[in-house]
């Protein structure tokens, strides 16, 4: 599930956001969130007013368990954003990814 974003301005069509890679374990849902977004629009904050509606509906509408997502080392940025979200980094690295993860429970509403 992938949505479009767009500046409400203009409707100019500036990135996506989204789930991917949904699992599911002892009835709990996982799913993992991705975005992309126009370097134009970097810094600007979009990024984090998307990704606030979109962790709310994943946890409160699709009932979502946990929401992860990794994140390529050097990509300050996405990094300050999960951590500004409220995820949670993990000690170690896979595949030389950052992960990051925010269970239902520990959201902040």
């Amino acid at each position: 599930c992938r949505w479009g974003v767009y500046l409400k301005s203009t409707d100019e069509f500036i990135g996506t956001c989204g789930f991917h890679y949904l699992r599911e374990k002892e009835n709990n849902i996982t799913a993992e969130v991705g975005f992309d977004l126009s370097k134009k629009y970097w810094g600007k904050g979009y990024m984090s007013e998307v990704m606030q509606s979109v962790i709310e509906f994943g946890f409160l509408t699709m009932n979502f368990h946990t929401i992860d997502a990794t994140v390529e080392q050097g990509n300050e940025r996405s990094i300050a954003l999960m951590e500004r979200l409220g995820f949670i980094k993990a000690a170690t690295l896979v595949d030389n990814l950052i992960y990051f993860s925010m269970e239902k429970e520990k959201y902040n509403q």
